[in-house]
């Protein structure tokens, strides 16, 4: 009688443990399942080079991540201090402190082809997931011609761990990696896959 005891009391402990982790246990299954759909690149057209782009960001910090491929000309945004539109070039760093590009008045004769967004928003009737999208619209024709989506799951609820401990993950994974020679940053996954887009 002793070993089923035993067997019902190990039992009990199981269903425990699973009662307890079950949200956890799906969230993270549903989490790999909507990275598996839909995480990574989504291109439907190749991306034109030495064009000029635009964010909706009003501030100058928001044109770094278009202005980062070498293929974009310049990027425009609309100063939300002056009211006025700017367009931004790379420039040389000419010091440790320079941010490495330069801004002037637009020309508004010179159109902007593209327009980049970045949205982070929590994924409906999903447990702890939210995606984060970095979209590429072609003016042209109002549509989102490539986007890289990646998605973030909190694997426990913070406020109940120690010390509100955080839990994230994120698929597709994508770690800082440094140039070993140099100290640099490398380009990430999410940079690849959209400098591949360009045109050669």
């Amino acid at each position: 009688m002793r070993w089923k005891r035993k067997l019902i009391w190990c039992a009990s402990i199981l269903v425990g443990i699973g009662l307890l982790f079950a949200d956890n246990i799906w969230g993270h299954y549903r989490f790999k399942t909507v990275c598996v759909a839909h995480g990574g690149l989504h291109a439907s057209q190749s991306l034109e080079r030495d064009v000029g782009w635009m964010v909706r960001d009003g501030h100058i910090s928001s044109v770094r991540y278009p202005l980062s491929f070498e293929a974009v000309k310049f990027v425009r945004y609309r100063n939300e201090k002056d009211g006025l539109s700017y367009d931004v070039y790379r420039q040389e760093k000419r010091t440790i402190s320079d941010n490495g590009y330069v801004e002037i008045p637009a020309k508004l004769s010179e159109p902007v082809v593209y327009e980049y967004r970045f949205t982070l928003e929590a994924v409906p009737n999903e447990t702890r997931l939210r995606s984060s999208s970095n979209e590429v619209l072609d003016l042209r024709t109002s549509e989102v011609v490539a986007s890289y989506k990646t998605f973030l799951f909190s694997q426990f609820e913070q406020s109940r761990t120690i010390l509100a401990a955080p839990s994230l993950v994120q698929c597709p994974d994508d770690p800082v990696r440094k140039d070993s020679k140099t100290g640099k940053s490398m380009p990430g996954l999410k940079e690849l896959a959209f400098a591949s887009l360009f045109k050669s």
